[in-house]
């Protein structure tokens, strides 16, 4: 390669780094683009309307599109919220007893390989037996939910950057 092919490809990577780092910028402008083009064209067809021949102004009209967006989403919100928040709250009593249970047929299933197993392997399967019998559940569902806060954290302030800055468009 020549040093023209050279610097062509150095500056492929360095466009390639650059944009990966400012690639949320990159998210909300175009979700703001988006936005603002169905806004436009939801008020341009409230626009179209006529009540008993008066047409509706444009801000009236821009007004009514912003609204029905946020009636949209926050009746979404709603809707998924709650259910979801039911089943989280499922899911941590059920998990407990899931893990109760796994290991507890864990131990049957050593109980049965001690009967099936030859004789000179069977020493083995103690260790098997200690190690497993030594998980503690509680701190495993600590870990878990540290995990899941962390995950919701993220999720949280994803949605807030992402609301914010379409919102700081607009105002």
């Amino acid at each position: 390669m020549n040093f023209g092919q050279w610097l062509g490809f150095y500056a492929i990577i360095a466009s390639i780094y650059i944009l990966w780092q400012v690639r949320q910028a990159i998210l909300l402008v175009f979700a703001a683009i988006v936005l603002a083009t169905v806004l436009n064209q939801l008020a341009r067809w409230f626009q179209r309307f006529q009540i008993k021949g008066l047409k509706i102004k444009r801000s009236l009209a821009v007004f009514l599109s912003i609204s029905l967006f946020v009636l949209f989403f926050v009746t979404g919100f709603l809707l998924v919220v709650p259910p979801l928040l039911d089943q989280f709250q499922e899911l941590t009593t059920k998990v407990p007893r899931g893990i109760e249970r796994g290991l507890y047929r864990f131990d049957l299933w050593i109980e049965y390989l001690k009967t099936q197993v030859p004789q000179q392997y069977r020493n083995y399967l103690h260790l098997i037996n200690r190690d497993i019998t030594e998980i503690d559940v509680n701190q495993i569902i600590t870990q878990l939910q540290s995990l899941g806060n962390q995950l919701i954290g993220g999720v949280g302030v994803f949605v807030g950057t992402t609301v914010g800055g379409v919102l700081s468009i607009f105002w």
